[in-house]
């Protein structure tokens, strides 16, 4: 008596043959990496500015990237300082994308501090300080 492909024997012969067969991995691996860049250039007055970039993505495929910018000035009747940074985390998937944005400030002039910070997540502000205090110099 012949057996058909549909037999119970037929069907364990193939289901052995298809769980030993090597099977390529689901996708390339990720791979982490880190790049960095800053510019640093000098004012006339003294002051500075300078430009860090940073990127890193991780083995699971999140991506960090980080710029910040800090200016420097130096006058007569003092200084200011300004600081922005921006970090954007992108993990894989999609509409997951954060992004944190503070800016920071202080400004001396004629015995006076200002100061200001603000921080912002996903564009909506969740911390804003400003502060002056006149500084006696007796």
């Amino acid at each position: 008596m012949k057996q058909s492909m549909s037999s119970p024997l037929a069907l364990v012969i193939l289901g052995v043959a298809l769980t030993t067969l090597p099977i390529p991995a689901q996708a390339a691996e990720e791979k982490e990496s880190y790049k960095a860049e800053t510019t640093v250039k000098t004012h006339d007055n003294g002051g500075y500015s300078t430009k860090a970039k940073e990127e890193t993505t991780d083995a699971g495929g999140t991506t960090i990237n980080k710029e910040t910018t800090k200016d420097v000035t130096i006058g007569s009747e003092g200084g200011e300082t300004k600081v922005k940074s921006t970090i954007t985390k992108d993990p894989p998937g999609l509409l997951n994308k954060t992004t944190i944005e503070t800016e920071d400030s202080t400004a001396t002039k004629n015995g006076s501090v200002e100061a200001s910070h603000v921080k912002k997540v996903d564009g909506k502000i969740v911390e804003e300080k400003k502060d002056k205090e006149k500084v006696n110099n007796d």
